[in-house]
């Protein structure tokens, strides 16, 4: 609602495009993973991720990207 209130909100037809999360959004959809490649997690053998080193955890079509100033 806070995003779309800042928009102009139209319909739009189905196409591939990026995404943008708030900060407070992205951080719930990715404090998982950055829990699982957290240093304690590792160490304590407790993360999904334990054999994963030097393999692909994503698809390749979910680039994650950081623009703070966007």
């Amino acid at each position: 609602r806070r995003t779309l209130s800042r928009l102009s909100p139209r319909k739009l037809s189905t196409m591939k495009a990026p995404v943008i999360f708030a900060n407070e959004v992205a951080t719930g959809l990715f404090g998982h993973l950055v829990g699982a490649i957290a240093g304690g997690s590792v160490y304590r053998k407790s993360t999904f991720l334990l054999d994963s080193l030097g393999k692909q955890i994503l698809p390749f079509w979910m680039p994650i990207e950081e623009h703070p100033h966007l």
